[in-house]
């Protein structure tokens, strides 16, 4: 079905996923956590625009948060609303993920690269019942930049020991597919819309579309 192989001559070795949005259904927590530094700051969450927040650091959202809500946002206000939510809000394994990467990790190393706090995802990944799935996972806070950079992507290609284009990335925001794809990577982007789709190099539905599963254990 595939007019290449990823590297040329055989089918991929490794697979790196997004985590937010992707693997974990934890949309609501985010949205719950901006909203409340919305109130926080004694602004109508109502001003804020949850799709250009889709996929950011904590550094980043912080700049974001501050341009929407016309206040300055502080990054520890931000990563203390968003553990907190979090915690009341945990979020579950994404449709068909379960099933994915344990066909996956058949034939394929898994790691994870990702802009939110390590120790955020690596607590959502344990609680989703995902964590184990996985040789690795990287954060873009003790990894260099954050996406759309490439460098969380290369520190994952590079913990797996395996060269960036004998790998394929999973990512559902425009920020992730422009940090795998800038990273070399053969990008899936999954339920992506908008400029997002310009960049990925197969766009897919959801984890549970077919040709996902054709794709990482053919």
């Amino acid at each position: 079905m595939f007019t290449r192989a990823v590297n040329g001559n055989c089918w991929p070795t490794a697979c790196v996923f997004d985590c937010d949005g992707l693997l974990l259904a934890s949309g609501a927590a985010w949205a719950a956590a901006y909203e409340h530094i919305a109130h926080d700051l004694d602004v109508s969450p109502d001003s804020l625009d949850l799709r250009r927040l889709l996929g950011c650091s904590i550094s980043t959202a912080a700049l974001e948060l501050g341009r929407q809500l016309g206040r300055p946002v502080r990054e520890p206000l931000v990563r203390e609303r968003v553990l907190a939510s979090f915690e009341k809000i945990p979020p579950a394994a994404m449709p068909g993920a379960h099933t994915l990467l344990m066909r996956a990790r058949e034939r394929m190393r898994l790691a994870v690269a990702t802009n939110g706090p390590l120790e955020l995802i690596r607590g959502g990944l344990k609680k989703a019942g995902l964590d184990h799935y996985f040789a690795d996972v990287v954060s873009a806070e003790t990894s260099g930049r954050p996406k759309p950079a490439p460098d969380v992507y290369l520190r994952a290609c590079a913990q797996l020991e395996v060269d960036p284009s004998d790998a394929v990335a999973l990512e559902d925001s425009l920020v992730g597919a422009q940090s795998a794809r800038a990273a070399g990577v053969f990008v899936i982007g999954v339920g992506v819309v908008g400029e997002a789709r310009a960049v990925v190099d197969l766009a897919v539905r959801s984890l549970t579309d077919p040709i996902v599963m054709e794709f990482v254990s053919p």
